[in-house]
């Protein structure tokens, strides 16, 4: 009897550790970063830069002999097991001034949700950054060569729209795909872009304004209708009150090749993604004018004769619109 027990004992105990034994080959492991460490795409030595924790699950931002890399690892009944890591192209951003070196959004196994995005500047410049859609947007200062991580408990990847602005409120450098090659399919693209200064211009067009009897008051806006970085003239009198936007662009030849997008009556806006054209029909509450000076295109919708001739003053003649 007392055999049957001893023998009964080690059965168990060798079960136990075929069962250990086989959780370890698939890559579950007692903690997290353990877990982390045993996933096939994470080799040699590797600094922990920046790390989130849920109950549910961990996300690292690493340094590795193979260059940064995101990491999540999921807790699986007491062990923990590293399903998918993320690369950034760090030969490609390597001397850029602001770069994202920590990218993921995430779904667990129990329908858990998350989305982290790193940044670091090395840009004196940069005082703050801000990500996220319009219903969760974040805002984070930053100092140089420091970083910041932000996290939402949702799917937003597509959705994160990170500007860097500097003290003066200005965006400076903004997260998105090439805009001088709108290459929306490679990954490659897709970094820190310093955005375009049409500080001059603003100046210029407040004073014609100003001089027409205008209190003018500058913003920057989110809602796009062309690729440009867009910001705002908010024109006040007694009488009414206007809204001039610019559209700005790394350089006059992007701003000229974007304005060829519109068609003549500025109603339909077209863009090449991948090899499908997009097309967007634009329904106006105004007459629209669109005008092309250096880097910038500028917009104004409406009918008061008198911003118009300013536009004029400034920016030549309207090259689209009604």
């Amino acid at each position: 009897m007392k055999n049957k027990s001893v023998f009964k004992i080690i059965s168990i105990f060798l079960l136990i550790m075929l069962l250990i034994f086989s959780s370890f080959l698939s890559g579950l492991r007692f903690t997290p970063f353990q877990a982390v460490k045993a996933n096939q795409l994470i080799n040699g030595e590797t600094t922990i830069l920046g790390e989130i924790d849920r109950d549910w699950g961990n996300i690292y931002i690493l340094q590795t002999q193979d260059g940064i890399k995101t990491a999540f690892s999921e807790k699986r009944g007491f062990m923990w097991r590293c399903p998918s890591t993320t690369y950034i192209y760090d030969d490609i951003i390597k001397n850029d001034k602001v770069k994202t070196i920590g990218c993921t959004s995430v779904i667990g196994e129990n329908g858990n949700e998350i989305t982290v995005f790193a940044v670091q500047s090395c840009d004196p410049e940069v005082k703050y950054i801000e990500a996220g859609p319009d219903s969760d947007r974040q805002r984070k200062s930053i100092a140089s060569d420091e970083t910041v991580i932000f996290e939402w408990d949702k799917i937003v990847l597509n959705d994160v729209n990170a500007v860097a602005y500097n003290e003066d409120d200005q965006q400076i450098y903004k997260f998105e795909y090439n805009p001088e090659h709108l290459n929306f399919t490679d990954a490659k693209e897709l970094r820190w872009y310093p955005t375009s200064d049409v500080t001059g211009i603003v100046n210029e067009l407040s004073a014609a304004f100003e001089k027409i009897g205008y209190a003018v008051e500058y913003s920057q806006g989110r809602e796009n209708i062309l690729i440009g970085v867009r910001s705002v003239l908010e024109l006040t009198n007694k009488a009414n009150k206007e809204v001039i936007q610019i559209y700005a662009y790394p350089t006059s030849e992007l701003a000229a090749e974007d304005i060829t997008r519109l068609d003549e009556a500025g109603s339909t806006y077209s863009i090449l993604i991948g090899k499908q054209n997009m097309k967007t029909c634009i329904d106006w509450v105004d007459m629209p004018h669109f005008y092309l000076i250096d880097n910038a295109i500028i917009l104004y919708v409406g009918s008061n004769s008198d911003v118009c001739n300013a536009l004029i003053d400034v920016c030549g003649k309207q090259v689209k619109g009604m």
